[in-house]
Formats: C-alpha cells, sequence, structure tokens
C-alpha cells in the first residue's frame, strides 16, 4: 500500500468486494485487488493513499478547548483539527460503497519524534501578525490545548500561522473515490454536553468533569456499521467519556443522530497512587461498568443466536466485553386495561389505548400515545412525539428533541434534555423545559410554566380570539429577560396591530396597579409591582373590553417591549 516503517497504520476495513481498506495516522488507502484465498496480499503497483484532512472549528463547528474553564464551553476558535481516525468501516447503500472513520486524534511521541505541545507553552511560538497571542494563551481560551509541532509554520520563519490540534472529535463519512461527504463536526461534544452534563469530556479511568476537553475531547476511538430492517446505522464508541454514540446513515450525505449510550457509572470513585493519578481496584473498575470502549462486532439478526441484531462492544480499561441487543421499529399496542409497554432501539410507535398505562420508549425517534387514563410516559431517547391524551398524565420527554402535547386532564409534562416543544392542551398543567432551548404552550386553563437552562419561548396563542376563560391566567416561574421571550400569537390577540416577527414596540406599558392596567392605551400591560400581564383589548375604555389577565411573571422580573415578539 505504500506506507513506510514511520507510517502508523491504524485500523482495517474489509469491503464487500473482498479488497481490504487501510487506515494510516490522517489517509487511508485500498488494495486494488481482492484478497486471494491462499491469504498472500498482493501490492498496489502505484499506491496513492487517499488524504482525510481537517475539520476547522473557527466557524460552523465548535470546540471546548479548555480543561480549566470550569465549564462546558464550546465556541469557535481558530484552530484545525487533524481527523487522525483510528478505526475504519464500511457499508453499502444502493449498490455504492461508503466509509466511515473514527476521527480520534493520536500524537507521535517517541525518541525520533515528539510533536505534541500546548498553545501556550514558550517554544509553541505563535505570529503576532495573524494571532491575539495574549489573550489565546489564556488558560480558558486554548493555551491548554495540545497541539501538533509538525505543521502550522506555513512560511518557515520559525513561528506557526495556524494552529493544528491532533482529533476531529467527529466521525466522517467518505464515497469510494475517497471524497468526505459528511462530518458529525461537535455533534459528539454537543450531545455528551447535553446527556452527562455533569461528566463532559471525563476521562476513562477518572471520573473528574472536564479532564479531556485541551485533548481530543471524548476521543471516538472504535467504529462500525449495521443494518437492521431497511436503516443502516453507524456505532461510534467514546474511548474517554464512554459509550456509543448511535447514528443512522442511511442518508450518507445526511445522517440522523439517534441515541447516546452511556454504559458506565460515573458515581464510582477510584483509588489514587501516591503521585495522585487513578488506581482503580478491580472491584472498582467492575462497578464502574464499561471503561474504553476499543472493539466493535455488530451482528446481523441473521447470524445472530438469539435472532436479534446484537453489538458487541470490548472495553480495554474495565477488560469487560458488553453485548447490546437493538430491535428495528416495532408497532406496539396496548389493550382498554392497565399496560406496561417498552420499545426498543428503533423508531417505535406506541398506543396504551386506554387505562393507566406506563409506557417507555427508550431508543429511537419514538411515536407515543398514552390514549384515555392516567398514564406516565416516558420517551428516553431519540426525538419523540408524545401525546398523554385524555387523564391526568406525567409525560418525560428524555433525551433529544422531542415534542409533547398534553391533551386533557391536569398533566405534568417535563421536556428535560434537548430543544423540546410542549402543549399542555385543556386542565391545569405544569410545564417544565428542562435544558434546551424549548418552546412551551400551556394551551386552555391555568398553567404554570418553567422553561429550566438556556433560551426558552413561552407561546399565548389559542388558535382563535382570545378569551380569558379558555386561555386562562398562566404562571411562568423563570422568565429570563436577558434570555427568554413571550410569543403572543395575532390570531388570539387580534387587536395588535405589530408585524409578525417584530418587538411589540409603543403597544407595550409598564405600570404599577391593576387599576393604571385597564386604563392604559396600550395592548399589552404589565403590572411591574405583582408581575401581572394584561390584554388589554379596548385600549384606554374602561376594564379590558374582550381581554384580560393572561399571565403572572414570578418574582415580577424587569421586562420591555423587546421580550416579546408577535408571529
Amino acid at each position: 500500500l505504500g506506507y513506510l516503517a514511520g507510517d502508523k497504520p491504524e485500523g482495517l476495513s474489509l469491503l464487500p468486494d473482498g479488497r481490504l481498506a487501510v487506515l494510516n495516522d490522517n489517509d487511508f488507502a485500498l488494495l486494488d485487488e481482492e484478497i486471494p484465498g491462499d491469504g498472500t496480499v498482493p501490492l498496489n503497483p502505484e499506491p496513492v493513499p487517499v488524504v482525510l484532512g481537517l475539520i476547522d472549528f473557527s466557524e460552523s463547528n465548535q470546540i471546548d478547548p479548555s480543561d480549566r474553564d470550569s465549564g462546558i464551553n464550546l465556541g469557535n476558535w481558530p484552530v484545525f483539527g487533524l481527523l487522525q481516525p483510528d478505526s475504519i468501516a464500511s457499508f453499502v447503500i444502493e449498490g455504492e460503497t461508503y466509509y466511515v472513520t473514527a476521527d480520534e486524534g493520536d500524537a507521535r511521541g517517541y525518541d525520533a519524534l515528539d510533536e505534541e505541545a500546548r498553545v501556550r507553552d514558550d517554544e509553541y511560538v505563535l505570529d503576532p501578525d495573524v494571532f491575539d497571542v495574549d489573550t489565546l494563551q489564556e488558560d480558558d481560551a486554548i493555551g491548554r490545548l495540545t497541539v501538533t509541532t509538525e505543521d502550522g509554520d506555513i512560511d518557515g520563519d520559525g513561528d506557526y500561522d495556524q494552529i493544528f490540534a491532533n482529533g476531529g472529535r467527529s466521525f466522517s463519512i467518505w464515497d469510494a473515490a475517497g471524497n468526505r461527504i459528511f462530518n458529525s463536526g461537535d455533534s459528539i461534544e454537543r450531545e455528551t454536553a447535553e446527556q452527562i452534563p455533569d461528566n463532559f469530556n471525563s476521562n476513562r479511568d477518572e471520573n473528574t468533569f472536564d479532564d479531556r476537553s485541551d485533548n481530543s475531547g471524548p476521543e471516538p476511538e472504535a467504529i462500525t456499521t449495521g443494518v437492521l430492517g431497511d436503516k443502516t446505522y453507524t456505532f461510534v464508541g467514546l474511548e474517554r467519556t464512554g459509550g456509543i454514540m448511535v447514528y443512522d446513515v442511511s442518508n450518507p450525505t445526511s445522517p440522523d443522530f439517534v441515541q447516546y449510550i452511556p454504559g458506565r457509572d460515573f458515581s464510582v470513585e477510584f483509588d489514587t497512587n501516591a503521585d495522585g493519578d487513578p488506581d482503580p481496584t478491580e472491584e472498582q473498575l467492575s462497578a464502574a461498568g464499561d471503561l474504553g470502549p476499543e472493539g466493535f462486532q455488530f451482528i446481523s439478526p441473521e447470524d445472530s443466536p438469539n435472532g436479534e441484531a446484537l453489538l458487541v462492544v470490548a472495553n480495554e480499561i474495565s477488560g469487560t466485553t458488553t453485548v447490546y441487543e437493538f430491535t428495528p421499529d416495532q408497532e406496539i399496542p396496548g389493550t382498554p386495561g392497565n399496560n406496561n409497554l417498552e420499545g426498543g432501539t428503533g423508531d417505535d410507535n406506541i398506543d396504551g389505548l386506554a387505562g393507566n398505562d406506563t409506557l417507555s420508549g427508550l431508543g429511537g425517534s419514538d411515536t407515543i400515545s398514552g390514549g384515555a387514563g392516567d398514564d406516565n410516559i416516558n420517551g428516553n431517547r431519540g426525538n419523540d412525539r408524545i401525546s398523554g391524551g385524555d387523564g391526568d398524565d406525567r409525560v418525560n420527554g428524555g433525551l433529544e428533541n422531542d415534542t409533547i402535547f398534553g391533551g386533557a386532564g391536569n398533566d405534568t409534562l417535563i421536556g428535560r434534555l434537548g430543544n423540546d416543544r410542549m402543549l399542555g392542551g385543556s386542565g391545569e398543567d405544569t410545564l417544565s423545559g428542562g435544558q434546551g432551548r424549548d418552546r412551551i404552550n400551556g394551551g386552555a386553563d391555568d398553567d404554570t410554566l418553567t422553561g429550566g437552562a438556556s433560551i426558552d419561548r413561552f407561546i399565548f396563542a389559542a388558535n382563535d380570539e382570545f378569551s380569558q376563560v379558555s386561555l386562562g391566567v398562566d404562571e411562568i416561574t423563570d422568565f429570563n429577560p436577558d434570555l427568554d421571550l413571550i410569543l403572543l400569537d395575532l390570531t388570539t390577540f387580534t387587536e395588535i396591530t405589530t408585524t409578525s416577527g417584530e418587538d411589540i414596540g409603543d403597544e407595550f406599558e409598564i405600570v404599577e396597579s391593576n387599576g393604571d392596567a385597564a386604563s392604559s392605551e396600550a395592548i399589552v400591560v404589565y403590572n411591574s409591582t405583582n408581575g401581572a400581564l394584561f390584554y388589554n383589548a379596548n385600549g384606554s375604555d374602561g376594564g379590558f373590553g374582550d381581554g384580560g389577565q393572561f399571565a403572572t411573571l414570578t418574582g415580577s422580573p424587569t421586562i420591555s417591549a423587546e421580550d416579546f415578539v408577535i408571529r
């Protein structure tokens, strides 16, 4: 294949046509011929490895480059990541062969060559005409980031004009000609930041927050593919953070994230040696679960001993072997009684029908309906669509970006992680967005709305003209004027003349009593004393006309017209 003794072959993949793909440091090559049955390997007459390239962290892809910034801080920095994959696999879609690589990153460090440095190191000199050196070298910037000294001195004057870190913190898909058609960018770090925020970029043998942000992050190490039903999946093992990322790659140019399987117990504490380094006992390793997923083997349902698709994982640090079972999309109907229904790893359709049901989607992007009765529903992983139906339901969207409908009854809706869309429906509902950028609509009656972390949108829309009887008076418990917005729908708030998409401008006023609100000339009026929000449908005429109070902001925060958007 043309590789020399100084090169670093990392992975192999046997293609469906019998050829071999070999992954080197930052390129891969193919044998031109099928491997003969006698095991000999024919050499290419003119080997030309395919260079794998870079990931740019300065624009669309973000990175957390520091283990000393006391938080999860994904941002753009003037850094390129050398992909340097550690493993390669292949799959076929509609007769076309594609390759997937786990873009781990691995610095070379031995007697003849030690390329690793930190941006802040004295020997790593940045060009002051290119970079704001003092700012970048701070520990809470990229000063702690480990980079290669072998690349970046473009003009040969002894300082670095470009910054190259080891690893892409991603996975990539390549066509048969070696063209990169997809890179997951910052998807892996974003998903782990949402799903295990207390252990983001932890190390494989140490349960410490943010320990690996300065050095390849979660380190995508292992990769394989498998076909389940009519979909093709890629499984990516995270060597440092631990766990497995699952993506649907049936459309190779636009894969969909399916789920993250953590695989380890971060609560287990490890012993340390005299130097303070982790020195876990066998019992601690066993209790911690699976540490350092290193190798994968997908077993199709046809070859599986139990008839189900299996993923076998070899874990380097814990010394364990784990077998995961994956199921295709399922139709899971209930009965009119009290059901306990559970989906699998596919995109399931679960219908509880009548009764007080307990429904769980597990993995995949599921559609779950509680039906009549007081149901307990958990979407778990995936972008789920959940409807509680009639009854007093408790619905937890779980991970990812969920759409949640409460339906009739006094429901409790919890978005948890992800950017969720939540509609309470009729009844006195309690809606909590959790982490993520959520859109929350209490629906009819008096509801309690909590946005949670990040930027949230509180929506007041009834698909009809304003009626205090049907819309109710909702309490927003944590409105943050610096982050959140209140969206008022023109179908409901018909007297507002502001154009859709704009803030409410002069049609908003702040007063200090409910009486002043009723006599205000503004259409939307806020009583800063008690946090009450009014729709003043008849302007300065007495009372509120067909309007009235529609919300209360807990704590009476200081707000302005810019906190409202018309739609």
